[in-house]
């Protein structure tokens, strides 16, 4: 199973991921984690596969200036609690309402770690 060597998941765990979770994720997860075996043998966690293309990483580079921008307005600078999450949550909004893109935070695309 793809997704269970992706993740790390146990068996029951992974079957149950790919039950509830959206196809789309679930193929994400497995090509990001194929990126890194074969190009980024040194990233720690998997990231959503359209940071790596050529075609939208300048967008979600993008999203990304601006979400962290927002949230430090919102709640200042020396917020640090949550403060990924926050900006995930931002940049999962700008994406999906400014460019129409489905992006998935480093938080989905790792089940099973406290990221």
């Amino acid at each position: 199973m793809r997704l269970r060597r992706a993740t790390g998941l146990k068996v029951l765990e992974a079957r149950k991921f790919l039950q509830t979770e959206p196809p789309l994720l679930c193929q994400r997860i497995v090509q990001a984690h194929e990126f890194r075996l074969a190009k980024a043998p040194l990233r720690r966690s998997l990231r959503d596969p359209i940071e790596d293309d050529p075609a939208t990483a300048p967008i979600v580079a993008q999203a990304y200036l601006k979400a962290e921008a927002f949230v430090d307005e919102r709640f200042g600078k020396d917020y640090r609690r949550y403060r990924d999450r926050s900006v995930w949550r931002e940049v999962e909004r700008i994406l999906r309402d400014e460019h129409q893109i489905v992006w998935f935070s480093p938080g989905r695309m790792n089940p099973g770690s406290t990221i």
